[in-house]
């Protein structure tokens, strides 16, 4: 490759990632919002049925971090929110509609 052509393609590449430096988009504050409130019913849901964090582990087969990592609000695949659902004998709508709605901005809101 060229030493012009290499100039061109990491100018590209150095410009997006520019472009995106500081930027947060909206949905990204509400994925956090919808995965705290996740957390929350997760959690809830376990208490309810007066199981600790021991017992998902050793009952459930779930690493203690993996857990912790669900009911502190990180981000859960849909695989594991299946498992979820299914530990907690709830259908995966009623797990995520039960974690409350989280609206989004409307778009004439950043104006």
């Amino acid at each position: 490759m060229s030493e012009s052509s290499q100039s061109r393609s990491s100018g590209s590449k150095a410009e997006k990632s520019l472009s995106t430096v500081g930027k947060r988009k909206p949905a990204h504050r509400d994925q956090d919002e919808f995965f705290a409130a996740l957390a929350r019913r997760i959690k809830e849901l376990r208490k309810e049925r007066g199981w600790s964090l021991n017992y998902m582990n050793l009952a459930r087969r779930y690493v203690a971090s993996q857990w912790q990592g669900f009911e502190s609000g990180r981000v859960i695949t849909l695989e594991s929110l299946l498992r979820i659902a299914e530990i907690f004998e709830v259908e995966i709508g009623e797990l995520i509609q039960s974690a409350g709605r989280v609206p989004r901005r409307d778009r004439n809101d950043s104006e």
